[in-house]
C-alpha cells in the first residue's frame, strides 16, 4: 500500500500516519499542503465567469440592475429580509406576522432560508438587499465548484487543473444558469458533491464526523433539493462502495454498510428538530393532495434528452425539456468511458445503468412524480436534473484518463455521428428552445474538442530516447493548455448567453424601488412614523397599495396580508381567494381586490399608498405625506381578535359570489347586520336591450368581428347614490389589454383584470367602462362583472359591536401574546390569523380547543363575562423533534470522544512498534531521505501540467485495477 497523505483534507498540519509497501515498518508523517491555492482556484473561477456574464447585463456594481427575477423577485428575497430583521431583532423564528395575515415562519426558513450562508446578509444593510442576494449567489456557485473539484480529487486521487475546470462546469452548468434564482436550491449542489467525497473519505480511512455533518447540512439547508440529492446518493453508493473495498472480505463490507447506515441514521435524527415540524406542516399544503399518476406516460422524443447537452439553447424555466448542458465536450467524453481499457467493465455497466435510470426518470411520468416528492411541479420542470449533470461529469472526468489510449481515427469516428446528430435534432424537434447559434456553436466544439482529442491519442511511434519523450511530454503540455482554454473559452460563451436568455425571457429589473432609491427609503421612513405617532397599541396591520412584490411585509417588514409561499396552508388561500383578493388558487393571496370591510375584519388599519390613487377616498383619512408616499388611516379597523357569534362556525364560503360571501360573513359575525354591499345593475352597451345583464345575473358575452384583430367592450351603469363602490371583475382567462372605469368627473380609473378594484367615492350619476381584447384573445368568450356599493352605516354598526368585544393586548411578540376582553353573550373570539394547529390558547389559565372558521381562520369559544386569553405558538412536532435532535446529539459527541480516544491508544501502540522496529535499528538519514522523498514527489507535481516521469515506477503502476494517467493532463494524488 502506497503512502497517500491527504494534502488537502481538514486535519493538514495534524500528525498522519503511513504504511510502507511491506506493510510491517511504519513511520510517522507530518505533511503541510502546498495546493490549498487549488481549492480557491475552484471557488473563484466560476464566481469570476459568472459575475462577468452578470455584467454583460449592466447588473450592480457594473450598471444599475438587479439579479432578482421571477420568484427570487417575489419570494425568496422577501423572505431573507425577513430573516435579516428577524435576527437582528431577537423576533421570535417560530411565526411572523409579515404576511398572510400570520404565518408559521418556522417551515418558511426549512424552505427557503436555512442556509447558513444567509448569515452574510446582516453585513448588508435594507437598501442592499439585491446586491446581498448577489453576492450569495456567487459566493453559493464558487462553493459548488469548489465541493465538486473537492469530491473529483479524493474519488481519483489526482489534483490539478482539470478538477478545475470541472468543478467549474458543474457550477456554471445549464442548471445552474437557469435555477440559480433558486437560490436557496445552489446549497444542494454545493452538498451532494461534499457528502460524496465525506462518505468516500467514511469508506476508505473510516472517517464519519464529516460525513455526518454534511449530510446534516444538507438536510436541514433545504429538505426540498435533499430529497433529490439522497436519493441519488443512495442510487451512487453502490459504485462508490466497490471501487473504494477492492478486495475486502465480506464480513469488512458488510461492517462498513453498518457504520454507514447509523453514520445516516445519526444525520437524520440530528435535522429531526426541523425536518420533523416540516412533515407536519405539508399535510396542510397544496402539493400534498397530488394523486399518483393513474397512466403510463412518456415525455419526450429521446433525440430530445441528447440536444439538451447542446451549447446555446435557451434555459428551460417554466416548461420544457430538463437542463442537461455541462459542456459539449461531454457528448465525446461518456462514450469514451465506455471505450476505455482503465476501467472495469463493471464500474461501465453500473454508471451505465444509472446515467439510463435518470435519463428514464426525466421521461417517464411516474418517476417524474416519485422523483418530485409524489407531486407534480408547478412550472420549473426536471428540478432533479443537476444529479444527472454530476454524474456525467464525474464520468467525463474519469475519461479523461484515457485519452492517451485512443488512436486519433476512434475520436474521428465518434465525432462524426454526433456533427449529424446536432441538425438532425435541431431540424426534427420543434419545441426545441434553441437559438440561431446553437446547431453551429455545437458543431464547432464538437469538431474542436474532436482535434484536441485525437492529438492525445497513440501515434503508433516509439519514443526511443529521453528526447522523444520530452517532446511527446510538450506536446501534451501544450494540448492540455490549449484543451483548458477552450473549456474556459466555452464556460464563458455559455453563461453570458444563458444570462441574457433569462434577462429577455424572465427580466432583470432595475434596483431602484425594490430596496434601494428614493421609494423603498420613504416607505421605511413611513413605516417608522407610524409606529412612532400613530400607532396606539402593540399590534397593527397595514398594507400598500401597488405592491412591488407578491410578499410586500415581508420585504418591507410590516404586518400585512400579501403572501406567496410554497409553504403556505391550502384552506386559508382558497377562503381568501373567495373573498375576491387575488390568487394563484395555490399558494398564494395579495392584497389586491380587498374592500374597506375586509380591511377592517382583518385588522389592516393603514393603507400606505405607493403612487397616488386615482380614485376619491373619503371613507379613510390622510395621516402621512412625506412627498414619495401617503399613509390613510382607516377609522372602522378591528383588533386582532373580538367576540363573534357562534353562528360564525357554520360559514362556508364556497360557492358564492364575492359580494355575497362578504355580506354572509359579516352576518354570521353578526347577525343583527344588514347586507354591508349592494349590487347595481349594469348593462351591455354594444348588446341589444333585451341581452342586457342584471344585478342577478353579470356575465357578459364577447364577440369578435375579425379574429386576428383586438375588441372593445362598452358596459354602463346608473350610479343612484354617492358612496363609495368596488367592480368585481373576472375575465375568465381572456387575454385583455386594457380595463378601465370613467366617472362622471371624466377622471379614468384603471381596473384591475382579475378580482376587485376599489373605485372609491362615485357620484350620482352614469359611468362608463371599457375592456379591450388583445388580438390574441379567443374570437368569442365570456366575462362576468359586478358592481357594487359599499353602505357605510352597517360597516360602522359591524365595527362597533366588534370593537365592543375586542381584544385589549397586555404584551405581544410574534409567537406570544395576551390581553384581556369582555364578551356581551355566549360567543366565540374570532382571531383575524389563519388557523395553524401550532397554536396554543389559554382561556382564564386553562387549555382551550381551536376552532376553524371556514377551515382558514382561528375561533375560541367563550361565555359571557371579562376573560383572560393567552396565545403561545410552537410548530407542531418541534418538541419531539427537538427532543431527539438533542438525544442524537449527546450520541454522536460521545461517538466521537470515543472514536478519539482508540484513536489515540492505536497511535501510541504505533509509536510504540516504530520505536521498537526501527528506531534504534534504521538509519536516521534514511528516514529524513524518506520524507524528502514523500516533498519532492509534492514539489515536482506542483503547478505541473503534465507529471510524465517515466523513471518512477510509482506513477506508471496500477493500484488496485485504478490506473493512473500517465502523461495524464491532470496531476495526481497518490504518487
Amino acid at each position: 500500500m502506497s503512502t497517500n497523505p491527504d494534502a488537502n483534507s481538514l486535519e493538514e498540519g495534524m500528525a498522519r500516519y503511513a504504511e510502507d509497501n511491506d506493510e510491517k515498518n511504519a513511520s510517522l508523517i507530518k505533511q503541510k499542503t502546498p495546493h490549498s491555492h487549488y481549492n480557491f482556484l475552484a471557488f473563484l473561477i466560476p464566481l469570476l465567469i459568472l459575475a462577468l456574464a452578470y455584467a454583460t447585463r449592466t447588473i450592480f456594481p457594473f450598471g444599475d440592475r438587479q439579479i432578482l427575477t421571477v420568484d427570487l423577485f417575489h419570494q425568496y428575497a422577501p423572505f431573507l429580509a425577513t430573516l435579516r430583521r428577524t435576527i437582528l431583532s431577537g423576533e421570535s423564528i417560530f411565526y411572523t406576522f409579515s404576511g398572510g395575515l400570520g404565518m408559521n415562519f418556522y417551515s418558511l426558513i426549512a424552505y427557503y432560508l436555512a442556509s447558513p450562508l444567509n448569515i452574510l446578509l446582516l453585513i448588508f444593510p435594507e437598501s442592499l438587499l439585491s446586491e446581498g442576494v448577489f453576492a450569495l449567489t456567487l459566493i453559493k456557485v464558487g462553493l459548488a465548484g469548489m465541493a465538486f473539484h473537492l469530491f473529483l480529487k479524493e474519488t481519483f486521487q489526482r489534483k490539478g487543473v482539470f478538477s478545475i475546470i470541472f468543478g467549474t462546469m458543474y457550477a456554471l452548468s445549464a442548471y445552474v444558469m437557469a435555477y440559480s434564482w433558486n437560490i436557496m436550491w445552489l446549497d444542494a449542489l454545493i452538498l451532494l458533491p461534499l457528502v460524496l467525497w465525506a462518505l468516500t473519505r467514511f469508506i476508505k480511512q473510516d472517517k464519519f464526523i464529516l460525513f455526518v455533518i454534511f449530510l446534516f447540512l444538507l438536510l436541514v439547508s433545504n429538505y426540498y433539493m435533499a430529497f433529490f440529492t439522497c436519493i441519488f446518493i443512495a442510487l451512487y453508493f453502490p459504485i462508490l462502495m466497490l471501487q473504494h473495498t477492492e478486495g475486502w472480505k465480506g464480513s469488512r463490507r458488510a461492517k462498513m454498510l453498518a457504520k454507514i447506515v447509523a453514520a445516516t441514521g445519526m444525520a437524520v435524527a440530528l435535522s429531526a428538530v426541523l425536518l420533523l415540524p416540516v412533515l407536519k406542516s405539508l399535510q396542510y399544503t397544496s402539493a400534498s393532495g397530488d394523486k399518483f399518476p393513474q397512466n403510463i406516460e412518456f415525455a419526450a422524443n429521446p433525440l430530445a434528452y441528447l440536444a439538451q447537452h447542446f451549447i446555446f439553447l435557451q434555459p428551460t424555466i417554466r416548461s420544457g425539456y430538463p437542463n442537461l448542458y455541462a459542456g459539449v465536450g461531454t457528448l465525446l467524453l461518456i462514450p469514451i468511458f465506455f471505450m476505455s481499457g482503465r476501467i472495469r467493465l463493471r464500474d461501465k455497466i453500473m454508471h451505465a445503468f444509472l446515467l439510463l435510470f435518470l435519463l428514464f426518470s426525466f421521461d417517464l411520468n411516474i418517476l417524474n412524480f416519485v422523483w418530485h416528492g409524489m407531486h407534480f411541479p408547478n412550472q420549473l420542470p426536471y428540478r432533479n436534473s443537476f444529479v444527472y449533470i454530476f454524474l456525467v461529469l464525474t464520468m467525463a472526468y474519469a475519461a479523461l484518463r484515457s485519452l492517451r489510449d485512443l488512436k486519433a481515427k476512434d475520436v474521428v469516428l465518434l465525432a462524426m455521428p454526433l456533427v449529424l446528430a446536432v441538425p438532425v435534432s435541431v431540424l426534427l424537434l420543434d419545441d426545441l428552445a434553441s437559438s440561431a447559434a446553437t446547431q453551429w456553436a455545437t458543431i464547432a466544439f464538437i469538431v474542436l474538442y474532436t482535434l484536441i482529442f485525437s492529438a492525445f491519442g497513440r501515434t503508433g511511434l516509439r519514443e526511443k530516447t529521453q528526447a522523444d519523450r520530452n517532446r511527446t511530454s510538450s506536446r501534451r503540455s501544450a494540448l492540455s493548455i490549449s484543451l483548458i482554454l477552450l473549456m474556459i473559452f466555452e464556460l464563458i460563451a455559455h453563461s453570458i448567453v444563458s444570462v441574457h436568455f433569462v434577462d429577455t425571457n424572465e427580466y432583470y429589473g432595475s434596483r431602484d424601488g425594490y430596496a434601494a432609491g428614493n421609494k423603498p427609503a420613504a416607505i421605511r421612513a413611513a413605516l417608522a412614523d407610524i409606529e412612532k405617532n400613530y400607532q396606539d397599541g402593540p399590534f397593527y396591520r397595514l398594507e400598500i397599495n401597488k405592491q412591488k412584490s407578491s410578499n410586500d411585509p415581508a420585504l418591507y417588514g410590516y404586518n400585512g396580508l400579501s403572501m406567496f409561499a410554497s409553504t403556505s396552508a391550502k384552506a386559508p388561500v382558497r377562503f381568501f381567494e373567495n373573498m375576491g383578493y387575488y390568487s394563484n388558487g395555490i399558494n398564494s393571496y395579495k392584497y389586491t381586490g380587498s374592500t374597506l370591510f375586509l380591511d377592517s375584519l382583518f385588522g389592516i388599519e393603514f393603507l400606505l399608498a405607493r403612487d397616488p390613487i386615482s380614485y376619491m377616498e373619503v371613507l379613510r383619512e390622510e395621516v402621512l405625506d412625506n412627498g414619495e408616499v401617503q399613509v390613510y388611516q382607516n377609522p372602522y379597523s378591528l383588533p386582532l381578535a373580538f367576540v363573534a357569534n357562534s353562528s360564525v362556525l357554520t360559514y362556508s364560503s364556497t360557492g358564492g359570489r364575492v359580494f355575497q360571501n362578504q355580506n354572509r360573513l359579516a352576518q354570521h359575525i353578526n347577525p343583527a347586520v344588514k347586507d354591508i354591499f349592494t349590487e347595481l345593475k349594469v348593462t351591455n352597451l354594444d348588446a341589444p336591450p333585451e341581452a342586457a345583464s342584471t344585478s342577478g345575473d353579470s356575465r357578459f358575452n364577447f364577440y369578435k368581428s375579425y379574429t386576428d384583430d383586438s375588441y372593445t367592450l362598452h358596459l354602463h351603469a346608473d350610479i343612484d347614490e354617492d358612496a363609495t363602490y368596488y367592480l368585481y371583475l373576472d375575465s375568465k382567462r381572456n387575454d385583455m389589454d386594457e380595463a378601465d372605469l370613467t366617472d362622471q368627473s371624466g377622471r379614468v380609473i384603471s381596473l384591475n383584470r382579475s378580482g376587485l378594484t376599489e373605485l372609491g367615492f362615485l357620484e350620482l350619476g352614469e359611468v362608463n367602462l371599457r375592456l379591450t381584447f388583445s388580438a390574441s384573445a379567443a374570437a368569442s368568450g365570456e366575462i362576468e362583472l359586478r358592481l357594487a356599493r359599499i353602505n357605510e352605516e352597517e360597516l360602522e354598526k359591524f365595527c362597533l359591536a366588534g370593537n365592543s368585544g375586542g381584544l385589549e393586548l397586555s404584551s405581544f411578540r410574534n409567537d406570544y401574546f395576551y390581553g384581556h376582553f369582555e364578551s356581551p353573550d355566549k360567543g366565540v373570539l374570532l382571531l383575524s390569523i389563519p388557523y395553524d394547529p401550532g397554536w396554543t390558547v389559554w382561556l382564564d389559565g386553562e387549555i382551550q380547543e381551536i376552532r376553524k372558521v371556514d377551515q382558514a381562520l382561528m375561533a375560541i369559544p367563550v361565555s359571557a363575562g371579562e376573560h383572560r386569553v393567552t396565545m403561545l405558538f410552537r410548530p407542531e412536532g418541534l418538541s419531539q423533534g427537538l427532543l431527539i435532535s438533542v438525544a442524537a446529539l449527546v450520541i454522536f459527541i460521545l461517538v466521537i470522544i470515543l472514536s478519539i480516544f482508540r484513536r489515540k491508544k492505536r497511535e501510541q501502540a504505533a509509536v510504540g512498534e516504530i520505536i521498537a522496529s526501527d528506531g534504534f535499528l534504521s538509519d536516521p538519514d534514511e528516514k529524513d531521505q524518506s520524507s524528502d522523498k514523500i516533498e519532492q514527489d509534492y514539489m515536482r507535481s506542483y503547478l505541473q501540467l503534465d507529471v510524465t516521469n517515466e523513471s518512477d515506477p510509482d506513477i506508471n503502476s496500477d493500484v488496485d485495477g485504478e490506473a493512473l494517467l500517465t502523461d495524464d493532463p491532470e496531476q495526481t494524488e497518490d504518487n
